[in-house]
């Protein structure tokens, strides 16, 4: 199970182009990184901007976006922390 909000999200090799980025938006994810195939990216939640008193407060949707990006479509699911061997 990733230990933050940054993973990094494998799609059939097989699927058609285009097919992580459809994952991704089905999850409410942004990418953060692309690897060096169309099957494999790291994302996180979309970050949510509120104003309180002027100021803009960032907080992340955390909650669940591993499982939407299972039910979205994603094959595999890793920590963030290893997301930099994904992308060699």
């Amino acid at each position: 199970m990733p230990k933050n909000d940054r993973v990094a999200i494998i799609t059939p090799p097989w699927g058609e182009s285009g097919e992580i980025l459809s994952v991704i938006d089905k999850a409410d994810g942004a990418l953060v990184n692309t690897g060096r195939r169309d099957w494999i990216a790291v994302v996180s939640p979309q970050v949510q901007s509120s104003n309180i008193n002027g100021e803009i407060e960032n907080t992340v949707a955390a909650s669940g976006f591993v499982a939407k990006l299972y039910q979205a479509g994603a094959w595999l699911v890793i920590d963030g922390s290893i997301a930099a061997a994904c992308l060699i």
